[in-house]
This record gives C-alpha cells, sequence and structure tokens, in this order.
C-alpha cells in the first residue's frame, strides 16, 4: 500500500516509532546527560558519519584544528575514515565510545556535513535545545531539501528531521531558501561559501598540486553526473533514436572520452548499462571508489553532462559548457522538486534526441564561450564569494557563535 509522496505504509510506520517512541526516549535520555555536563566555551564535536574523508568536512580540517581559540575533535563512524584521519593528524574519537560521548557532551558546539535524519547519528541525540548545531553541507543545493521534499510534508514526517542553530550556505537566495527549508532564522543561514570550493579554486589556480589525474593525455574529459532518483534508474541515453555505437564512434571521432559519476544505487541499478561500454576504450568510471572527493578531480574536465544535479553549481566557477538532459523534469519536479526556474538552472543546450545530444557536445567543446553570459548570471545567484577562504569565514563564523560577548566588544 502506497500513501501519499511514494512513502508506503511500512515506511509510514517505521516513521512513526522513530518520532512517537525513539525521538522522545532520546530527546529525555540526552536533556538528563547535558544537564550534568559542564560545557567547555571553546569546544567543538565534528561528525563525521560518511564512509569517506572528504568534501566539506576535509577542506575545513585543517584549518578549524589550526586555530588556536578551539579545541576540536572529529567523532566518526567508520573505521577506514578514523585510520585515515589518524594518519593525517587529526584528533579522531570513535562514535561508540565513551570517550567521544563524554567529549561530545562537553562540547559547546557541534557540526557536520552529512546527516538529514535525527536518526543518522543514533546513538547519539543532537539538539539545538543544548548545543549551538552548524550544518556544514556539502554543496549549493538545486534540488528542494529539507522541509521543501514532498515525503516530508506529509504525516508530520519534519520531525525525523535532523535540526540546526546554524547552516552555510554560498550566496543570499540559498540562505532563503535553506533558512525556509532548515526553519532557522534568516540570520543563521551564514553565508560564507563552501569549504571545498578552497580546494576547487586552488587547483585550477595551481594544476601541478592534483594528485588524482584522470590520465586523459592530450584527449578531451567530458564528465556525465546525473542525479539520483529515488523512484527509478536513471537512464544516461534516454532517447528514442539513441545508438551506443554511434556515440563511442563520436567520442572516437572528437578525441574524447566519456566519464560517468553515478550514484551507487544507479551503479546497481544499471548493471546491465555500464556492462557494456567500452572501459579501455572511451568510457571511464570515475565514481567515489576512484576518488571519493570530486573537487580533487573536477577541475580537470572540459565539459559536464547533468539534469538536476548539484554538479552544476560545482562545475559553475569553471566556467566551461554544460549540456542538459532533463528528460523526465515532471516527474522529477513533482516527487523531488526543483529549487529555481529550470530555464535559469541550465546556462547551456537543454537535448531530448540523440543527434541534438551529440552536436551540443561539439559545440560545448569547440566553442565552449557560447554560453558563457547565462553561466556567470547563475553564477552571480549561486556565489557571493570566489575566492578560497569559504574555510576561514566558516570558522570565524563558529568562533563569533561561541565567543559573541567577546565579538560584540570588538564591533562596539
Amino acid at each position: 500500500m502506497e500513501l501519499k509522496a511514494g512513502i508506503s505504509l511500512w515506511k509510514q510506520i517505521k516513521n512513526w516509532i522513530q518520532i512517537l517512541v525513539v525521538r522522545p526516549i532520546m530527546w529525555i535520555a540526552y536533556m538528563k546527560l547535558h544537564i550534568f555536563s559542564i560545557k567547555k566555551k571553546n569546544r567543538v564535536s565534528i561528525f563525521v558519519i560518511e564512509g569517506h574523508f572528504f568534501d566539506n568536512t576535509k577542506s575545513l580540517a585543517p584549518v578549524i584544528t589550526t586555530d588556536r581559540d578551539l579545541e576540536v575533535a572529529f567523532i566518526v563512524k567508520h573505521d577506514r575514515v578514523r585510520e585515515v584521519m589518524q594518519k593525517e593528524g587529526y584528533r579522531v574519537m570513535k562514535m561508540k565510545s565513551f570517550a567521544a560521548l563524554r567529549f561530545f557532551l562537553r562540547s559547546s558546539y557541534v557540526a557536520f556535513s552529512y546527516g538529514s535524519s535525527f536518526m543518522e547519528f543514533f546513538p547519539y541525540f543532537i539538539s539545538p535545545r543544548w548545543q549551538e548545531v552548524l550544518f556544514i553541507d556539502h554543496g549549493i543545493p538545486v534540488k528542494a531539501t529539507a522541509r521543501k521534499v514532498p515525503k516530508y510534508q506529509h504525516y508530520g514526517n519534519h520531525l525525523l528531521l535532523q535540526q540546526y542553530t546554524y547552516c552555510i550556505c554560498s550566496g543570499a537566495q540559498e540562505a532563503e531558501l535553506l533558512a525556509e527549508a532548515y526553519a532557522i532564522p534568516l540570520q543563521n543561514a551564514l553565508v560564507t561559501g563552501m569549504p571545498r570550493n578552497d580546494r576547487l579554486i586552488t587547483l585550477m589556480e595551481h594544476p601541478e598540486l592534483i594528485t588524482k589525474d584522470i590520465k586523459k593525455g592530450s584527449k578531451r574529459a567530458i564528465l556525465y553526473a546525473p542525479t539520483w532518483r529515488p523512484y527509478g534508474r536513471t537512464h544516461f541515453f534516454p532517447f528514442a533514436d539513441h545508438d551506443l555505437e554511434r556515440v563511442k564512434k563520436w567520442l572516437e571521432d572528437h578525441d574524447a572520452i566519456l566519464y560517468f559519476r553515478v550514484h551507487k544505487e544507479d551503479l546497481r541499478r544499471n548493471e546491465a548499462f555500464f556492462s557494456q561500454l567500452d572501459m579501455d576504450g572511451p568510457f571511464r568510471l570515475v565514481n567515489q571508489d576512484f576518488e571519493p572527493d570530486v573537487v580533487e578531480i573536477l577541475s580537470q574536465f572540459d565539459l559536464l553532462i547533468s539534469d538536476f544535479s548539484a554538479m552544476i553549481a560545482d562545475f559553475l566557477p569553471l566556467d566551461r559548457a554544460m549540456v542538459f538532459l532533463p528528460y523526465d523534469y515532471d516527474i522529477y519536479a513533482a516527487q523531488v522538486g526543483v529549487i529555481m526556474d529550470y530555464d535559469l538552472l541550465t546556462p547551456g543546450a537543454v537535448v531530448y534526441d540523440e543527434v541534438s545530444f551529440l552536436d551540443a557536445l561539439a559545440e560545448g567543446l569547440d566553442h565552449p564561450t557560447k554560453y558563457a553570459e547565462e553561466r556567470h548570471k547563475l553564477m552571480d545567484v549561486f556565489y557571493q564569494f570566489e575566492d578560497n577562504k569559504s574555510s576561514l569565514r566558516v570558522v570565524a563564523e563558529i568562533k563569533r557563535s561561541l565567543f559573541r560577548h567577546h565579538y560584540q566588544a570588538l564591533e562596539k
């Protein structure tokens, strides 16, 4: 049986158990723990629950841990991530350990990049009631998020969402969107820029620092990065006139390689599709197994193919051509949601057949400035800053919150 927004009855029952049983119990338990925990004003806990050390957390880490005013520890879920971080010299604690719990309870500030549901941090319960909570996020959203997602608009499911005191963002429009989506005051949507962009801009300016070469040689590199669809598999060549051999020949004739970066679930769903590709020829797979942090390789691509992915915003600072395949826009907009007019979100050719698709790729590679004006307009919407100092601004905002009285005195 399916309820509203594609929610199954069994899934909704599990949601209600989490909302009506698990959440109140954890709230009461942690309320008591916090009452008896003396907070240290400068202590910051950063949760790393994902399976890689990457993204905004990785870019922020060397900046925040070298700030002498702060005492920082990373509370890490996965063993292999802890090993990587320990080798890099960071203070790391096992998530399910008394030491981590004690550090967390005495922290005045908590931050993380991933964790939309409060259950993702179990057995911890993180609440702005007792600590300042910062969502560092992992990129500029171009699709609906949090309370804007249809499944969280029914049956009280928004109560599953992790609550924040602050979030970071890259521009004023994003701040308005996230403030509403996360139910926080607009002034708490902090326009700092994304720490991960610090690394991207650094690699753009100093390509000699790139450590993961995609080994394209003299060939041109095209990145295909579609969004993940919760309602079904992605169709990579969604054309009635699709001919894989024609695509392969086009790539060979244009001295280009097509690199796929897809969600791991889409890789499973499209096993038959990927099995027919010549991965020793003009096709490659550059998923997280190849490089967890996409900013480490992004500056090496000459063109992006996408649809509704946040990769659109990630790719913008490179000021390079993009091609868009919104073959299921109506379904995606209804079930997931897009944050703005799709015409504004697509500064490049939007195609629906394979001949036009290949023509658009050729035009993008040979005449990359064609949609430059549209890209610059979207850049102005998304990005207030175009430098590599976002991590410094995030740390400054954390300190401003923790040492508010000191900053107020300085401002006077």
